[in-house]
């Protein structure tokens, strides 16, 4: 399943490749060649969502991977839906900078759950990155949409908390013997 998987990717990957340095050289610059780029973007983007996900596969940790494959799955088609449909209003963007963010938190979690932690300490700096970025990123979410000024102070804080936990884990984990 994960070679049908990377297959799958690396194919897609490659034509929407193809298709946006097409729509570049063509030399007209339209509606179709703006929306033929957005999808590229989101296809790249969702594309590594989809890769730090399978990284899990085969681990204890597997389940976390399937749930960022259906993630994707879910996120893409809603990148497709809005950027081929017309759409009423400007809803739509808050969606896309919502999915992103949570793809973005997805790639976190995925690449924090690949540490084989050693101790208790890494465990803890694990656990302290994955929390405090997955709550960041859920107030963020909110913030999107209902502005609070006094979330932006929390989410940098949550932010700060995710970076150092983020590089102390593997670095905690090498002082391991």
């Amino acid at each position: 399943m994960r070679r049908l998987f990377l297959v799958s990717f690396l194919l897609f990957l490659f034509a929407s490749g193809f298709l946006g340095i097409s729509a570049l050289m063509s030399g007209t610059f339209d509606q179709g060649t703006g929306r033929i780029l957005v999808t590229t973007g989101a296809a790249s983007f969702y594309s590594l969502v989809a890769l730090a996900a399978l990284s899990l596969f085969g681990r204890s940790t597997e389940i976390v991977g399937k749930a960022g494959l259906v993630f994707c799955g879910i996120a893409f088609a809603h990148a497709l839906y809005t950027t081929w449909t017309p759409v009423d209003g400007l809803g739509f963007l808050q969606h896309r900078i919502a999915f992103a963010l949570l793809g973005i938190a997805v790639i976190h979690t995925c690449l924090m759950l690949l540490i084989n932690a050693r101790g208790i300490i890494v465990t803890g700096l694990v656990v302290g990155a994955i929390g405090a970025g997955a709550a960041a990123c859920l107030i963020t979410v909110a913030s999107i949409y209902a502005l609070s000024a006094g979330a932006w102070l929390i989410i940098t804080v949550l932010g700060i908390i995710s970076v150092c936990c983020t590089i102390g884990a593997p670095v905690a984990n090498m002082a391991y013997k």
